[in-house]
């Protein structure tokens, strides 16, 4: 690590003193990472937040005195800027509270061996948490820290790009997000129409089991119909629909009779679902009626797809870095220059529902 550089600040917060030293023993292998703090439940590291500066902080979910899903939201009022990455077995029980701790602000997940002898071996549980804590590095750090971190897009075309945005309504909204992009996508969606007259077709980078508890977490909280998708089925107006777990998400068929379906084609980017396969589709099928979102994510898809979204004269809006956990995804689309606005999230949102009103009679 370069001497001028700060090093990411970690807080380990877990009540079982085998796990803590498990993740101190996996960090401890990065000079860029310190830990600065540890704690045993979710009042113990409020209380140490109150006098140091945190980057990270490593949460487990199952805690005595105070859990974890308490924690976030206090922990985030007292360190608003503080990335939490949570701890969770992938268990149905496990996965459901990791999907409320990710639409209630944490930043990621990192899956939890069930046991120290088994599932998720001990190496590649360190291998996560180092990744995890890595992307939350400055941006002069990340690219060498992390090998995936987001390169240089060049730029495949400029003057067509740059035409006036236009907010006429689209026939579909597509969507990408990854790291943060579960908070992210509940904002957004609180402050859209609840009769969204378009479809809304979503690919965030979550495992299995992950993607329906996100649909149904959407939906609880915003109003706004939301499924996983599973089959071959209509793109329907007034509905979210979320790509689900290994499976990339493809829109077919013509613009009066849109389809959805899916496939297990190789991962693009590292990713399955990934946004490109989504966006690429989008743009055939629906052209310059396509509008094409992308939000807070680690590395670079979508960028690509969203070219192809501009060269049929379809809109691309991204989220900007104020507001990204991560500027990864949104920053390699403002790179591919085809971005035609860069709003915070909320803005972006407003934006989308105007579009929205305008359809509606």
């Amino acid at each position: 690590m370069d001497a001028a550089a700060a090093p990411i600040r970690v807080m380990i917060v877990d009540d079982s003193a085998v796990y803590r030293g498990v993740m101190r023993q996996a960090l401890s292998r990065d000079s860029a990472i310190s830990i600065v703090a540890s704690a045993t439940n979710g009042q113990n590291a409020l209380d140490e937040l109150a006098g140091r500066d945190v980057d990270v902080i490593l949460l487990d979910l199952e805690m005595p005195v105070m859990d974890g899903l308490t924690a976030i939201p206090r922990m985030l009022a007292r360190k608003p800027q503080t990335r939490i990455v949570v701890a969770s077995a992938f268990t149905s029980q496990g996965s459901e509270r990791a999907v409320r701790a990710l639409t209630s602000g944490a930043s990621d997940c990192v899956q939890k061996p069930t046991s120290l002898g088994g599932g998720l071996s001990l190496d590649e549980y360190g291998r996560q948490l180092l990744s995890k804590v890595r992307q939350f590095a400055p941006r002069e750090q990340s690219r060498e820290q992390n090998p995936r971190s987001p390169a240089p897009v060049t730029p495949p075309l400029s003057a067509p790009f740059h035409a006036p945005f236009h907010e006429a309504t689209p026939r579909v909204l597509t969507i990408g997000s990854s790291t943060g992009g579960p908070n992210a996508l509940t904002a957004f969606f609180k402050k859209l129409p609840k009769d969204i007259p378009f479809p809304i077709v979503v690919v965030q980078h979550m495992p299995p089991t992950f993607t329906r508890m996100l649909a149904e977490r959407i939906e609880a909280d915003c109003g706004i119909r939301c499924i996983e998708v599973t089959a071959e089925s209509a793109l329907t107006p007034g509905t979210i629909h979320i790509a689900p777990g290994d499976h990339h998400l493809l829109i077919t068929g013509s613009p009066g009779h849109p389809r959805l379906v899916l496939n297990q084609d190789p991962p693009e980017n590292f990713c399955r679902p990934a946004v490109d396969p989504l966006f690429r589709s989008a743009a055939r099928v629906f052209g310059s009626t396509t509008l094409a979102v992308v939000l807070t994510g680690m590395g670079d898809d979508g960028a690509k797809g969203a070219v192809e979204v501009a060269r049929t004269g379809g809109r691309v809006l991204v989220q900007d870095e104020a507001t990204s956990v991560v500027w990864g995804m949104p920053g390699a689309v403002v790179r591919a220059g085809v971005a035609q606005q860069i709003l915070p999230l909320e803005d972006l949102a407003r934006l989308v529902g105007r579009m929205a009103e305008r359809k509606k009679p």
